[in-house]
């Protein structure tokens, strides 16, 4: 999204914003939807969006919260068995010590207490597993 105070008042102060966003070619002239401490003639603000879930992930995302989640206080190393046969030999893959930390999972957490890093981990090894359900 890229704004623009582009219609000043006599004082230099902006009275509309003129708004264009990265989905399109359509643009909000009369937004003033960012309240601004220090005025100026014109001004450019760039939003760059990371996404957590990346597109085209959600309904592998929404099926491992969804099965964990049944279990929500239960550690992982135990609520992991509701995602299909066989997903216990995927732990080693999340813990093995070689990996650096950030790239490994506590099984002894519950997936309430998972941080947005560990989901991560553990759909992206869901993913890359050959026998996970087939999700329509």
């Amino acid at each position: 999204m890229t704004v623009s105070a582009v219609h000043l008042d006599p004082t230099g102060k902006p009275l509309r914003y003129k708004i264009e966003n990265s989905w399109g070619d359509e643009i909000d002239n009369d937004s003033n939807a960012f309240k601004i401490c220090l005025y100026h003639d014109s001004f450019e603000l760039r939003v760059h969006l990371h996404f957590m879930i990346p597109p085209g992930e959600l309904d592998l995302w929404d099926y491992c919260l969804r099965k964990l989640f049944v279990l929500r206080a239960t550690p992982l190393s135990e609520s992991m068995l509701t995602l299909g046969s066989g997903r216990r030999n995927l732990i080693p893959k999340m813990t093995d010590p070689s990996l650096p930390a950030e790239q490994r999972v506590d099984m002894s957490r519950s997936p309430r207490t998972l941080e947005m890093r560990e989901w991560q981990i553990h759909v992206n090894t869901f993913k890359k597993w050959p026998f996970r359900p087939m999700l329509q």
